[in-house]
């Protein structure tokens, strides 16, 4: 006899949830129920096979608990079902763009969204999704400088957000700036584990779920594995922990953005390696190119495929001391620009908003979209290109 399907009840009536309780369990299925969305990513009897949500919760509501959902690899094609103050067009229109499965309104018949349950999960039995952490490996991008204040973590945490924008895919952020990491801060995020926690969770092989759900969660429906809490807890991450970190989100998510660092220990030089795009970002300054330069030597030294590298030329300062046409000629190489993003920038970076989400029509913030399409667009041609050879 097969175990019987799960199904995660989240409402804010206790009594609404003791009624869909007791009609679910007679019909022969595993029921948790949780009044809260934030309750509900815990996943403390784990993964289930459905939610049935109510849209209006305490906090975050429904319609974010269904886009956090789907940005985690091992729910990302659990089947969803909204419960709504009204079953509209827009509202319908809404909830399915949101990625919900299925809109019924609040007040409909038990019997009539267990019967619409039923014909979900028979659907999803059909459709037979990809289990998370299947052959695929993770999109990978690495992002780093040859020099501090080159823009370098911005980069990599809108990258992020805007990798997860897209639909249908999963990101995580890795801050690998391990005594000072600030990708949290720029994402207004509160750590709860950090890079220090997750290490020696990945060392005792937690199950996905577990892992998955140790990651700060962005609205974007970013994931993101944050530095250390304070200087010196680098020095107790476990031994050979930060490759298992790397593999474990490579294998989980479609994409992953690294917020690197230029050094030379085994771990960077693989993860180098391994890495689908190497952005290396540089200020339009002197020293900044010169210091860049000898990276690019480092790098063709260490025989890293140049086609992975993508210089960014990325203005911080009103007035640039070069032009990003200066700056090409003095690496030798072709860049992307990002033109300076003024005070609005700054203002969102200080109060640690997603600026490509808060401006998006600002041209610092298009310019940082196309960057994310355009690794998307060469990921997908290197990939069909090794497909055909193969």
């Amino acid at each position: 006899m097969s175990d019987p399907q799960r199904v995660q009840i989240v409402a804010s009536s206790e009594t609404f949830l003791k009624m869909l309780r007791f009609y679910f369990t007679k019909a022969g299925y595993e029921v948790e129920t949780v009044r809260t969305a934030e309750q509900a990513l815990r996943f403390r009897n784990g993964q289930p096979d459905a939610v049935i949500t109510e849209e209006n919760l305490d906090g975050m509501d429904g319609l974010q608990l269904v886009r956090q959902l789907r940005a985690s690899p091992v729910t990302a094609r659990v089947q969803i079902m909204v419960l709504a103050s009204t079953a509209s067009d827009s509202k319908v229109q809404a909830v399915i763009a949101a990625g919900a499965n299925e809109c019924m309104r609040r007040d409909a018949k038990v019997q009539d969204i267990g019967d619409r349950l039923a014909m979900m999960l028979a659907s999803a039995e059909v459709e037979a999704p990809r289990p998370a952490g299947g052959e695929a490996r993770a999109h990978t991008i690495t992002v780093i400088s040859a020099r501090g204040g080159s823009g370098k973590t911005f980069v990599a945490t809108s990258l992020g957000v805007a990798l997860a924008q897209r639909k249908g895919s999963t990101t995580a952020l890795l801050d690998l700036n391990l005594e000072f990491g600030t990708t949290a801060m720029m994402l207004d995020l509160r750590p709860v584990y950090t890079l220090r926690d997750v290490a020696e969770a990945a060392i005792s092989d937690v199950s996905d779920v577990e892992f998955d759900g140790m990651l700060l969660r962005h609205s974007s429906g970013l994931r993101v594995v944050p530095a250390v809490a304070r200087p010196g807890d680098s020095e107790l991450i476990p031994e050979g922990s930060l490759p298992k970190i790397i593999e474990r989100l490579r294998r989980l998510y479609d994409h992953l953005v690294v917020d690197g660092r230029p050094s030379f220990r085994e771990v960077m030089l693989d993860l180098w390696e391994h890495s689908d795009h190497l952005v290396i970002t540089c200020p339009p300054e002197v020293i900044s190119v010169l210091v860049t330069r000898s990276l690019l030597e480092a790098v063709e030294v260490l025989a890293i495929d140049q086609a992975k590298i993508l210089l960014v030329v990325n203005h911080l300062a009103p007035k640039a001391r070069l032009t990003a046409q200066q700056v090409e000629r003095g690496l030798g190489q072709a860049a992307f620009t990002f033109p300076y993003g003024g005070e609005q920038l700054h203002r969102a970076v200080d109060v640690g908003r997603a600026y490509i989400l808060e401006r998006p029509g600002d041209p610092t913030a298009m310019a940082l979209q196309k960057l994310a399409g355009d690794l998307v667009e060469r990921h997908a041609a290197r990939a069909e290109v090794a497909a055909a050879a193969g």
